[in-house]
């Protein structure tokens, strides 16, 4: 039922940011979650185990062109060869440099990222 918020979208294409995620309560097989969110909406990369809450990245997200083309963007211009690169590493280094913003999403949502998941959202 994610709906992206037009105010979102303003808000994002008038900052300076290079994304925007939506991050959600940890589900039950992600208790540790992925990323941290300051109290003024900027998404942490925070180390494992560190005290502050993490939650968990939706898939959710704005990115601008700029973010896939950054310095420390593991392809280059356009992808031309089509690499499969983890996505993670690339947002991790930008939340260092400030420059992605989030939300807390506290709608339905759930990751399908298995089979057995996909099988369990469809039971009746």
């Amino acid at each position: 039922d994610f709906d992206f918020p037009a105010q979102a979208l303003a808000r994002f294409k008038a900052s300076t940011r290079l994304a925007h995620l939506w991050l959600v309560p940890n589900p039950e097989h992600n208790p540790a979650g992925d990323f941290g969110l300051s109290q003024d909406g900027l998404a942490l990369n925070l180390p494992k185990g560190h005290a502050e809450r993490r939650y968990t990245f939706s898939t959710l997200a704005l990115y601008r062109r700029e973010f896939f083309t950054q310095p420390d963007a593991p392809t280059p211009m356009g992808n031309p060869q089509g690499l499969a690169v983890p996505l993670a590493p690339m947002l991790r280094a930008a939340m260092d440099r400030g420059a992605v913003s989030a939300t807390l999403y506290t709608g339905a949502w759930t990751d399908v990222g298995t089979p057995q998941r996909l099988a369990q959202l469809n039971a009746p």
